[in-house]
């Protein structure tokens, strides 16, 4: 039996349900099913009777899988309806483990499509809304503290790997080691890394040119200042920014919650909510007058929005830029690490395809992203 359909008897029982899988929008493993009480499976508008049954990823503790629920639940009730609401079980939790010790959950349906070219007043309404939400998590118990941003410090740790080993210096050892793959008894189960070669050179090609080692260096020498810390999604990138109605019009841009849904608070975590602004900012494409422009400066109508409920201070504004920057390169990095040299094996392999093509294309435009910090 699918461990779905074990997994949602805990919360419907022996209720007539209809499951089937939905597409995942991130590449973490986690298992996605749509799940609806039979008789209104094939009505849209039955929003109340349709859910989302989703896994958490493999390793995910319990203790961060329940933080992540009070803070969902804790969002909620400051009037928060962009986050879904957590279903309780007939046991009274909002978690079970199935047998493979896989943790699961079920949230009430979010409507809407993710968009990668937001229009001004979606891009305005996201990022207000986003603010709201900065603002609710930070009164969350214990409160905002202050201190260096833990996503700071792991990227400049991992910037530091990289100057020290390049991409130029890793290209031939991971070909030699691919065509070892190739020649082997198991060639037939190697993939064709062809494809991840001639972006990985497209990316050494981008980046020598735009100066990225001297970029890189200089992110080094700068210091980690205290900022404010707090929860945030780390997230939040187009794909989990749902908008109901794609052409509605500016008179409901003020109503709070209109046509926005926040979905996947897996990867939440205390941190400085610039990274949630630089995650979501960075992962739409910008209207092709300001897609040269940095990216604060590209998107400067919707900061405005976001300042105007939750203002950023001089350096969430830095940092806002320092994770644009960093989140390209290391987004590379870490896609190039995890299909070359750990061999790990996505199965939309098109989607990751694009996802490194996509940071490729924005690569040069972000390093010469100017960071006062």
């Amino acid at each position: 039996m699918n461990p779905a359909n074990s997994v949602c008897r805990a919360w419907f029982a022996n209720d007539p349900v209809k499951i089937v899988p939905m597409e995942a929008s991130g590449f973490s493993g986690s298992n996605v099913w749509l799940v609806c009480r039979e008789p209104f499976f094939s009505d849209p508008t039955a929003q109340q009777s349709r859910f989302v049954l989703k896994s958490f990823a493999g390793q995910t503790a319990v203790a961060h899988a329940q933080w992540v629920h009070r803070l969902m639940g804790y969002l909620r009730d400051t009037g928060m309806p962009e986050v879904p609401e957590i279903m309780v079980s007939q046991t009274g939790s909002t978690l079970q483990i199935d047998p493979a010790d896989t943790l699961w959950e079920l949230l009430r349906f979010m409507p809407g499509n993710s968009v990668q070219c937001p229009s001004p007043m979606q891009a305005r309404m996201a990022l207000q809304a986003l603010a709201q939400l900065h603002t609710a998590a930070a009164s969350m118990p214990p409160g905002p503290q202050l201190g260096a941003s833990p996503g700071r410090l792991r990227r400049l740790a991992q910037i530091q790997q990289l100057l020290l080993v390049p991409w130029q210096e890793r290209r031939p050892v991971l070909w030699w080691s691919h065509q070892q793959g190739q020649s082997s008894k198991n060639a037939l189960n190697v993939p064709d890394c062809r494809p991840l070669f001639a972006r990985l050179d497209a990316a050494i090609v981008v980046f020598e040119a735009a100066g990225g080692t001297a970029v890189l260096n200089r992110l080094l020498q700068s210091q980690a200042e205290a900022t404010v810390l707090q929860p945030v999604l780390r997230d939040v990138w187009s794909e989990h920014v749902l908008f109901c109605n794609p052409q509605e019009d500016s008179q409901h841009e003020s109503d709070h919650g209109s046509g926005l849904a926040f979905i996947d608070f897996h990867a939440a975590g205390i941190d400085t909510p610039a990274t949630d602004v630089a995650r979501l900012l960075g992962s739409w494409t910008a209207p092709p007058n300001r897609q040269q422009l940095p990216l604060l400066e590209a998107w400067s109508d919707a900061i405005a929005a976001y300042e105007r409920v939750r203002p950023l201070t001089k350096i969430e504004r830095a940092l806002v830029s320092l994770f644009h920057v960093t989140g390209t390169v290391l987004g590379l990095d870490n896609w190039f690490r995890w299909t070359l040299e750990e061999g790990r094996c996505f199965v939309e392999r098109r989607r990751v395809l694009a996802r490194i093509d996509r940071l490729i294309d924005s690569l040069g435009e972000a390093l010469i992203e100017e960071i006062l910090i």
